[in-house]
Formats: C-alpha cells, structure tokens, sequence
C-alpha cells in the first residue's frame, strides 16, 4: 500500500470536511503607491535602485532616486499588481515602480496569524482571469475572486512544495540567462562594429580594390517574364504598364513588387522603364527577374537604357523584337561595389537634369550633354581595359578583364561633379532611400483567429524577430480594405510604446500574402539599402541616438513617421550591407539555438508547478450551512 504524503495526513487530519474559501479583498490590502513612481528620464544601468512593472518586463530600469524607495525583503515581501492587465510579481527588495497602475498587495494585520502570504501568491496564480475592459481590475473584480484557505500546516506544506518547484525553475532562467547574455553580448559587439562609420568606411575603401570586370549574357543572370491582359482583374492601385509606361488603369492585383526593368516588346521598344513597386505588365512589354548577387536592378537598366535596341528588332514596319535576341545580350559585369558607384551618379545626373527647368536653354543642353557623356563613358568598359589580365570562354561568352586606373579616375572624377564622396559610404536620411508609410487604425478588438495577415505594432517588440514569413495575427477582409498594406520586402516599424527602447523596434516582412498593420507603425518601403541591413541598423548606436533625439512624450512615447524619415544612416554598397547581414544573421542563430535548449526543460519544469499546484489548491469547499 503506497504510504501517505505529509500533505495527505494534514489534509485527512484538520480538513477532511473541506476548507473556507474567502475573497482575496476579505485577507488582502492593497496600497496605491503614487509616491514610488519614478519618471522613464531618471533610468540609468549604472543606477542600484530597480524600477518595476507587474508585466512581463518586470525590471524596467534603475534610478538613483533617494526619495520613495518601496522597502521590502525576504521578511516583508510584497506583490506588486497591475490594475490593468492583472498580471502580477513577487517583490523581495526595494524598488520603485513605473506608473500608479501598480497596486502594492499586503496581507491585512489581522490575518497575519492565519494567511501565509506566499500560500496567497500561489492562488493568486491559479486564478484564471481575463480583463474585458481598460479599467481598474482589482476593486472592481479581481479582489472579488475567492481562494482556499486551510490551515497554516497545510499551507506551510502547500507553499514548501510549490516553491521547490519555482527553484528549480529560476536556477534553470538563471543558466539560461547567463549564456545568452554573454551571446547577446558578442553579438551587440560585433553588430555595432559592422555598423559604424569608422569600419564601413575603411572596408568600403579596401573592397573598392575590386577591379575586376565579367561579360555575362542577359539570360545568365536576368529572367525575362511576359505579360498578361489585364481586363478581367478587380479595380485597385496597382498601375498597369505598357509599352507606353502608365496606362492609366489600377487593378488589385500585382504581376510583381521587386526592383524590376521593363522592356517593351512591340513598338516604342526604347522605352525602358524601371519600377520598384507592385505593377501589372501587358503582354506587350517584359518584366524581369534580376539576380542581385551578380546585377544591380538601377545599374541594368542604365544599361539597357544605352543598349541600342532597335539593331534587335524583328520588325522593320513596327519595332519588335523577341526573347531569344534580349537573352543573347552581352552585359559587362563590374562589382557590385563599382555598379553602386555608376548608379549613384547617373541618379545624380538624372536628377540634375529633371531640375533643369528655370535654367538658360543653353545650359540644360549642357547639363544634358554631361550627363549622356558619364553614361556613355561608365558604361561602356572596352576602351577602358587593362588586357594584360584577360580570360575568354568561347563557349559563354563570358569575359573576365581587369578593370585600369584610367576607368576609376573617371569615375572619380564623375562624382566630383555631382557631389558624391569618393569612399562611398554615404549618408542619407531614412526618407532617401525608402519610402516611409504611416500605418492608421488597427487595434486589437480588430483581431481575428484567421483572415488577412496582420502585424499588430505591440507584437513587432513582443514577438517577432528580424524577419517573419507568417504574422501571428489576422483581420478580416473587411477591416483590411482599410488598413495600410505590407508588402513581401517591407519593413515595419514601431513608432509608439511606454518604453523607448521599444520604439524604432522592426522586423522584415517576407510573407508571400500581403499584410497589413496599424497606425503604430510605419511601413518602410527600402530603395537604396536591403531591409535586413536595414532592420539591423535600428538595433545599432548610430540609429538609437538619432531615435532618442526624436521621441516625444513621457507616459507613451512616440517618434513620429515624418521625424523617422529624417534619421540620417550609412549606406555602404549593396555587397557589403549582404555580407554585414550573413556575419549577424549566424550570430543570431546562435542566440535562437541557446532560446531553444533550456527553455524546453524549463517550460516542462513550468507545466509540473502548474500541475502540481492545480492539484494542491483543489480544496473540497467547506458546506458553511451544513
């Protein structure tokens, strides 16, 4: 026969009949503690004195404040609960708090002699409470819920058993705490010399030794995809696209949403055009799908601009001409580092010549001459050539030279003229080189368990990493046709919380479906710079300091879209920002892989607390009539 627990005996003993059960507001008092709050501009690491919050994150900071210190330990704990979340911590040294929604929870003076507190603790735990509105919990109700009350003995023993239990726990959180700050640590070390000015100056001057020239055909590293009628899609904002350029016609559906270059198939075949939003082609024009790692998007269409297509055509009476000939297109191959280079200026010149209206005609023809002059001269590499390193395959064409000094005095020379610093690391505002989107309505009552995907601003600082495929939240079609919409590609950034370090969170979203998202966030739409490099950056000193700098308000605090647009940040070449990417994309995996470890034994350390205490605190109800 299995022996008794002493739990058991003291159950059978001094309750076999059941025991009280009593509201929490009938053994607790509860203190409204507005002279232990302490303002979010007072926090500092080197601070000793932590100031609290009953969520999940608990300890949000430090202060030196001397004043109001809440004085607790071991002997005089207390709980500190939030009014209104209901969520709730036990607290065994001094401390401040964040905000008057904590309640300070003590045991009556009177019930000291009966309650165990910890025994209360526990309960409390057990307790299975929703909030279903922004008001004040405990008085209202949660101080209404009841608990089991037996005898010290019992809850003596009830809370020796839990709190083994909890032990276990915290030295497994404490472990794991350990190792993932020191990787955490690494990785903020290396992510913030990656991404200072000093290193990517000095790696960008280094790579610029690159010299090295290919020839690819088109098709080796372009994909060339037709077009299809648009007439039977539903009306919407994605403009629809001919040999022409803009039809004048929006349809609700997209034939892609990457850097593209559209080359038209019959007619105005000159007519190059390149797109960096979501569009729907005709069948009378291409769109491409362009290998980034060997092309950029800007610098092949500045090539495609030059290329004389008409030598191509098919059709003497009406231009045409196929996919066969564009494929056997011979493209020169500079590094991406000097593609980045040439695209630059020919954007700079693009512009310049744009703004020409106002100036004598004579000087806009000279602006224009100057211009075609660099795109003539940085695209075409023949004369520019040192021959004595050459390597030709017959078979693809493919060319390999070593690009001389004569081609980089030149271009060089090129960005002198537009204004472009010769170690081409820039600095651009955020509003340069993306498209900035505030979001606008979203709340969580808008929520649904399926529907289309949305990403709710408090989730992005909550719950997603660097980058997410699959949203956690959904709306239905109905409030999605209101909201802004996410893109495969775009970023999300939060704009509002009640604390700093939580605004200016993002995350890359690479969902095939389009999303949507609130007025919390604002959508960033990247043109000049990769959005995981991007998303990175905001984690870095360089992109903090500026956030701060903007941030207004004190109890919820807020860097406005039009205020994010102006944080200035650096954009090294394309090829850089990838490979900064890869060396902090391994470090973060690191990070996960130890998240994934421990935690597993602890949430099953969790789950038998949660059980055992289910078990412990199912008291048989005392029949007070009886």
């Amino acid at each position: 026969m299995k022996e008794k627990s002493r739990l058991e005996e003291l159950i059978e003993r001094l309750c076999s009949d059941g025991v009280e059960y009593v509201e929490l507001n009938k053994i607790l008092d509860y203190e409204q503690p507005t002279k232990y709050i302490v303002k979010e501009t007072n926090y500092k690491e080197s601070y000793k004195i932590p100031v609290l919050t009953a969520g999940q994150s608990f300890i949000l900071g430090y202060t030196d404040e001397k004043e109001g210190i809440y004085i607790a330990d071991k002997e005089k704990p207390v709980i500190i609960f939030d009014d209104f979340t209901t969520s709730f911590h036990w607290v065994d040294f001094d401390f401040k708090i964040k905000s008057s929604a904590m309640k300070l929870l003590k045991v009556k003076e009177e019930k000291i002699e009966k309650v165990i507190f910890r025994y209360v603790y526990h309960c409390m735990k057990n307790i299975y409470y929703e909030p279903t509105e922004h008001s004040r919990q405990w008085i209202e109700k949660y101080s209404k819920k009841t608990i089991p009350l037996p005898p010290l003995e019992i809850q003596e023993e009830i809370v020796r058993i839990l709190d083994k239990f909890t032990e276990l726990t915290t030295e497994l959180t404490t472990e794991l705490t350990t190792e993932l700050g020191l990787r955490k640590k690494q990785y903020e070390y290396y992510r913030d010399k990656l991404l200072s000015e000093e290193y990517l100056n000095k790696l960008a001057k280094e790579m610029l030794e690159d010299r090295k020239l290919s020839y690819k055909r088109l098709e080796e590293i372009v994909k060339i995809k037709n077009g299809k009628d648009w007439k039977s899609l539903g009306e919407g904002d994605i403009p629809v696209y001919g040999s022409g350029g803009e039809m004048g016609v929006y349809v609700n559906q997209y034939s892609y949403n990457k850097p593209t270059v559209l080359i038209p198939r019959k007619g105005s075949i000159e007519n190059i055009f390149y797109l960096d939003k979501p569009f729907w082609n005709v069948d009378t024009i291409f769109y491409t799908e362009i290998d980034e790692k060997e092309i950029l998007a800007k610098y092949f269409y500045y090539f495609m601009k030059k290329f004389n297509l008409k030598r191509l055509s098919t059709n003497t009476t009406r231009p045409s001409i196929t996919q066969e000939s564009l494929n056997k297109i011979l493209i020169p191959l500079p590094s991406l580092i000097t593609q980045g280079r040439i695209v630059a200026i020919l954007d700079k010149f693009q512009k310049l010549v744009d703004e020409a209206d106002g100036l004598l005609p004579e000087e806009i023809e000279k602006r224009q001459k100057q211009y075609e002059y660099y795109r003539e001269k940085l695209l075409t590499f023949e004369m520019k050539c040192d021959r004595t390193n050459e390597r030709t395959n017959e078979r693809t064409n493919e060319r390999t030279i070593t690009l001389n000094k004569e081609f980089f005095e030149l271009l060089s020379e090129a960005e002198k003229i537009v204004g472009i610093t010769s170690n081409y690391i820039e600095w651009k505002s955020l509003g340069e080189v993306a498209e900035i989107i505030r979001g606008n309505g979203l709340t969580k009552a808008d929520l649904v368990e399926e529907g289309i995907p949305a990403i709710h601003y408090g989730e992005i600082y909550t719950y997603y990493g660097t980058t997410t495929k699959n949203t956690k939240s959904f709306v239905s079609d109905e409030v999605a046709k209101k909201l802004k919409k996410v893109d495969c590609g775009d970023i999300i950034i939060t704009n509002t919380s009640e604390n700093l370090k939580d605004v200016g969170k993002a995350v890359l979203y690479l969902g095939e479906r389009q999303a949507v998202t609130g007025g919390h966030a604002t959508i960033i739409k990247p043109k000049l710079i990769t959005g995981k490099f991007l998303v990175y950056l905001t984690q870095a000193p360089v992109f903090i300091s500026q956030k701060v700098k903007y941030a207004k308000g004190t109890k919820v605090i807020d860097v406005s879209a039009s205020d994010m647009s102006k944080i200035k940040i650096p954009i090294p070449p394309i090829e850089e920002q990838k490979r900064i990417v890869e060396i902090l994309d391994r470090f973060d995996k690191i990070v996960n892989d130890i998240k994934e470890g421990l935690p597993a034994e602890i949430e099953m350390r969790e789950k038998q607390y949660e059980y055992y205490r289910d078990k412990l605190l199912n008291f048989k109800k005392l029949d007070i009539e009886g």
